[in-house]
């Protein structure tokens, strides 16, 4: 669907629009996804689209940062899962969000359009991803991270049931290493019925062998205003689709498991020894295709500091297959469009 929103609906999160909008406008290095919001037929608040906005900078000497080009296309990537996610889950918690946004950088880290950032997917995860989270988990002041802070992330005064958490690698990169645990154990657990893969998460349609296409949000009473994604009910919504494709017995039970995978008998696994659980680098290159043309591309700048974004500064389609991803990422006048096929 392709939109031009005001400038007053291009805000980030927590509709943070003193802070996200301005860097947007003003050029500034930021990237973050949006959200348009309409009123349902039901009376209860829909979000009609997501503008992803993503603005390369300036360092200090005023030239773009070098890795602006592969910025651009890990941001394109990540932001525009937001835009999936938000379009087939409801009430979902932070570190499925955020993690599966970084899952997905993974995933499309070995193509040729990474340059000099390239890293297959088990790299990725090895040096980048899995470091992270034991550096969190080394913290002994909370022994269980995801369970603790994972699903909820505070907003301004609104402070989430388990308290604040200061830390966004639970979010993002122990989001990102549960994600890749969640496939794992759905693998095994589904093996007689021929696993499942990171594919099958992100668009298997046929209920219960993947995750976004089996949320059902009608099925239990949510205040979008007071309450959390922890507190949607066991066996229903994103909890009740994430259990069934893990084939756990319960949210609790997955959570339980990956804390003692992580940290079996309290002494942190390695990141080679967390490398176990990945699907191998070859398989996932197969289900994906070549993300970025660089042939019809070129450096962009940022955008003008006054006036709202130009009409092609937003774009956003998808379609879910079973079979590959495939990511498209334009550079249109100063601006970045991203299209994903889901």
């Amino acid at each position: 669907m392709g939109f031009a929103p005001t400038r007053d609906e291009v805000h980030g999160y927590c509709n943070d629009g003193a802070g996200n909008q301005e860097k947007a406008m003003n050029g500034e290095n930021n990237v973050f996804a949006s959200g348009k919001m309409t009123c349902a037929p039901c009376g209860e608040p829909a979000k009609k689209s997501t503008p992803i906005v993503i603005t390369p900078g300036l360092d200090s000497s005023g030239e773009y940062y070098e890795h602006d080009t592969d910025w651009l296309i890990q941001g394109a990537i990540h932001e525009y899962s937001h835009a999936f996610q938000t379009l087939f889950g409801a009430h979902t918690p932070a570190w499925l969000m955020e993690g599966g946004a970084v899952q997905l950088e993974a995933v499309f880290s070995n193509h040729a359009s990474r340059g000099t950032y390239r890293k297959t997917y088990e790299d990725h995860f090895k040096h980048t991803i899995f470091p992270a989270a034991i550096d969190l988990y080394g913290n002994t002041s909370v022994a269980t991270w995801l369970t603790t802070y994972g699903s909820d992330r505070e907003c301004e005064n609104d402070i989430p049931p388990g308290g604040v958490n200061a830390n966004p690698d639970v979010f993002y990169n122990v989001g990102a290493a549960a994600v890749a645990f969640a496939i794992y154990k759905a693998n095994i657990n589904h093996a007689a019925d021929g696993g499942r893969t990171f594919a099958d998460f992100w668009t298997n349609t046929e209920k219960h062998k993947g995750f976004w296409h089996s949320i059902v949000v009608d099925d239990y009473e949510f205040n979008i205003d007071t309450d959390w994604p922890s507190q949607v009910p066991e066996g229903t919504g994103w909890k009740g689709a994430l259990a069934n494709f893990t084939g756990h017995d319960s949210v609790a039970a997955f959570y339980a498991d990956f804390e003692a995978w992580i940290k079996p008998g309290g002494v942190l696994k390695t990141p080679e020894e967390m490398s176990d659980i990945l699907e191998n680098s070859s398989d996932v290159d197969a289900l994906s295709v070549e993300p970025f043309n660089n042939a019809n591309s070129f450096m962009p700048r940022s955008c003008e500091a006054s006036g709202g974004p130009p009409s092609s500064f937003f774009g956003v389609s998808s379609s879910a297959t079973h079979s590959r991803f495939s990511l498209v990422v334009v550079v249109v006048s100063s601006c970045l469009v991203a299209t994903l096929a889901l």
